[in-house]
C-alpha cells in the first residue's frame, strides 16, 4: 500500500473493489485494514497460501446451549461435540451422546491469527486453537526479545 511507509503487508481477503490486508512490519504491525485496488503501488511477491486448520478427528468441545423445557422457559445445557471427520477446509462434529445431527463447520483464522470455529450464534460457543507452528514462533520470538533486553 502506498501509505508513505515501507511496510510489508499480507493480503488476507479480496473482494470485487477492495482488498483486506494485515500489516506485517513496523509500528502498526498486526493491524488489519482495507484499501482499493488502485492504492496498490507495487506487488513484490504473489503467492497463494493454502493453510490447513489444526483441528483433528477425536477432539472434543463442550458448548453451552439453550433449549426450551416445554413451559416456554429456556434452560442452559452443556453438550459435548466430537470431531468425526476433518478435511483441509471443513470439520464435521457430532454430539458425543449420539443424539442430534452431524454439523459441518469451516474453521477460519481470527483477527489474532488463531484458528477458530463457531458452533452456533452464541458467542460462548466459539472455539480457538493455536497452530503449533504459531505457538513455536511466539516462544521463539519471546526468547529472541529476552536475549536482546537481557
Amino acid at each position: 500500500m502506498n501509505d508513505g511507509f515501507d511496510s510489508e503487508v499480507e493480503v488476507i481477503g479480496a473482494g470485487p473493489q477492495n482488498i483486506t490486508y494485515r500489516i506485517l512490519t513496523g509500528g502498526a504491525k498486526g493491524m488489519v485494514l482495507t484499501a482499493a485496488y488502485a492504492e496498490i503501488a507495487e506487488i513484490i511477491q504473489a503467492t497463494e497460501q493454502t493453510e490447513t486448520h489444526p483441528f483433528t478427528v477425536g477432539e472434543r468441545f463442550t458448548a453451552e446451549q439453550f433449549v426450551q423445557d416445554g413451559t416456554h422457559r429456556w434452560k442452559s445445557v452443556r453438550v459435548t461435540y466430537e470431531i468425526i471427520k476433518a478435511t483441509t477446509a471443513t470439520i464435521q462434529l457430532k454430539p458425543v451422546d449420539g443424539s442430534g445431527k452431524t454439523i459441518t463447520r469451516k474453521p477460519k483464522k481470527s483477527y489474532n491469527g488463531r484458528w477458530c470455529f463457531t458452533l452456533d450464534d452464541n458467542y460462548h460457543n466459539t472455539f480457538y486453537k493455536a497452530e503449533s507452528t504459531t505457538a513455536e514462533k511466539i516462544i521463539k520470538d519471546g526468547e529472541e526479545n529476552a536475549e536482546k533486553t537481557g
